[in-house]
């Protein structure tokens, strides 16, 4: 018996295999940048007496909160699947969106606005750069008729379910035991 068909979906399993080196380079540097962190909170505090009352630059837990790791929700109905990203201030043209058999890939970049002549910033909080989320996909998507819509800083994947998967679907009556 596979047991493995009695787990949830993980719908970021091939997210979390795929780039193992990126992984690795990204907690070496994610550990490095946290030290450097708190090097400045510490200097900042000394400085100012107050403790620091700015945000930090770098989260200190997991890379999920990465600013350029797109948030996703994932919804699902009897008819489709719907994936809906959140990713403000990145153009339409600087967003793909691929699918194979069993992933669906959202890839992208935020580019920084060219600074201005004469222009000296104080602060620069925003984040700039490249991003990628891969999506593990359930064997029933048809993959034909996924579409892709982005507004307002959304994008909206709706991935329709095959027929045939729907059509297999049977309700169980429970009986009363005796």
């Amino acid at each position: 018996m596979n047991k493995e068909k009695f787990n949830p979906w993980n719908w970021f399993s091939d997210e979390d295999t795929k780039d193992k080196w990126f992984k690795q380079a990204k907690e070496q540097s994610k550990d490095t940048m946290e030290y450097m962190q708190k090097e400045l909170d510490n200097l900042r505090e000394a400085v100012s007496g107050a403790g620091s009352y700015l945000p930090s630059i770098w989260s200190s837990s997991s890379g999920s909160n990465s600013p350029l790791r797109p948030k996703a929700d994932i919804v699902e109905n009897d008819k489709s699947y719907k994936v809906i990203l959140e990713i403000p201030g990145v153009a339409e043209e600087d967003i793909s969106v691929e699918s194979n058999d069993n992933s669906l890939k959202i890839t992208g970049e935020k580019k920084q606005e060219s600074e201005e002549e004469g222009e000296d910033y104080h602060s620069c909080e925003r984040s700039y750069g490249k991003f990628q989320r891969i999506i593990s996909l359930p064997e029933d998507v048809d993959h034909n008729k996924i579409e892709a819509e982005y507004k307002n800083g959304l994008v909206k994947i709706t991935l329709p379910r095959n027929e045939s998967s729907a059509k297999n679907t049977k309700k169980i009556k429970l009986k009363k035991s005796a």
